[in-house]
């Protein structure tokens, strides 16, 4: 004869096994779709010539575990990993990245003194910026 919580006993342990994954797999994750936060370092003091390219610090992609669209400000040149990808135009649609890849951005500075060169870079939700600023004297 069954007790009377001999059916929750078996409904429980019928949910507990369905909820594990088969043998040598893992468990399906969540996605996780907001990269950690990061930041381009200014630079600051460069010469006024818009032919001229500058750089950003290479950053490394981080928090995601699926691939998110990075985009960037018309006239933003991006790297990823290390290789050149893309000079961004109101036209371009992006890239798909991965965290662990890095990312560099170059922009050309103004073309007159004390004047900054503002690129915004946008990996999924999440958006940061890169500024080049002109010297201040003649």
């Amino acid at each position: 004869m069954l007790s009377s919580t001999a059916p929750i006993r078996v409904l429980w342990l019928a949910l507990v096994l369905s909820a594990c994954a088969p043998a040598g797999q893992s468990a399906p994750t969540s996605p996780d779709l907001e990269p950690d936060a990061f930041t381009f370092a200014p630079v600051t003091g460069v010469e006024p010539k818009p032919a001229l390219s500058i750089r950003s610090q290479t950053i490394t992609l981080g928090g995601f575990n699926r691939p998110l669209l990075l985009k960037a400000t018309s006239g933003t040149t991006v790297y990823i990993d290390g290789e050149y990808r893309d000079y961004f135009d109101d036209n371009s649609t992006g890239f798909n990245v991965q965290s662990g890849q890095t990312v560099a951005v170059a922009v050309s500075p103004s073309n007159t003194v004390n004047s900054d060169t503002v690129t915004t870079v946008e990996v999924g939700s999440y958006k940061t910026t890169f500024r080049v600023t002109t010297r201040s004297t003649p």
